[in-house]
């Protein structure tokens, strides 16, 4: 029976590693309790208040930016998937981190050190894009219809005048030009993220075994 590894994440904040999980933000007390109970009684169960628990059964996918300390970890419980991100103190730790989960996880994990998924590098700023080409539209549309005069009034919430009100004041151009700016500037950082894509290290299920 290998022993838990315990790194730091910070004065209070351990990650603790075993044979079928890894608990995350539990402290070092709780840690130690542990390994106090594994070895006294060859198996424990880990008491935390403010950590959680995460089995290997459950993973899905590990990933960490090659320059970057934080570490994502994917589970997939009853087809739903959740990502917990831990912050190590520094590459080294991360490193570790990463190699102690895949001794125990190499059977039915691959390894690999990539550049990142097209696909992850899009999708935030391909959701900015979208975002302001919808808003912006509207707005815009919604201003030059503020523009024409009433044929009656209609009684509406507060907050739907006040936007009314100021679409009429600052007139379409002023949308338009703003969102052909803000559609620039999505473009140029959809541009950069596709050129400037990290590598990733990868821990990922294999298919045969999700």
């Amino acid at each position: 029976m290998k022993t838990p590894v315990v790194i730091p994440l910070d004065e209070k904040k351990v990650v603790l590693i075993d044979e079928d999980f890894l608990a995350i933000q539990i402290t070092q007390i709780e840690a130690d309790d542990y390994i106090k109970n594994l070895s006294e009684k060859g198996n424990g169960i880990v008491e935390t208040k403010g950590g959680k628990i995460i089995h290997f059964i459950h993973l899905d996918e590990i990933t960490s930016k090659r320059d970057d300390n934080e570490i994502d970890i994917m589970t997939k419980i009853n087809g739903e998937y959740v990502i917990h991100t831990i912050a190590m103190r520094n590459l080294e730790e991360r490193d570790k981190c990463l190699e102690t989960i895949h001794t125990y996880i190499a059977q039915n994990f691959t390894r690999t050190v990539a550049k990142q998924k097209l696909s992850d590098a899009v999708l935030f700023p391909g959701i900015c894009l979208v975002v302001v080409a919808v808003f912006g539209s509207f707005i815009s549309w919604f201003s030059q219809v503020a523009q024409e005069p009433l044929q009656r009034t209609h009684i509406v919430k507060a907050w739907v005048a006040l936007v009314y009100r100021i679409c009429k004041f600052i007139g379409p151009t002023l949308p338009m030009i703003l969102t052909g700016i803000l559609l620039v500037v999505c473009l140029v950082f959809l541009g950069w993220q596709i050129t400037h894509r990290p590598v990733v290290i990868m821990l990922e299920r294999e298919k045969e075994n999700q």
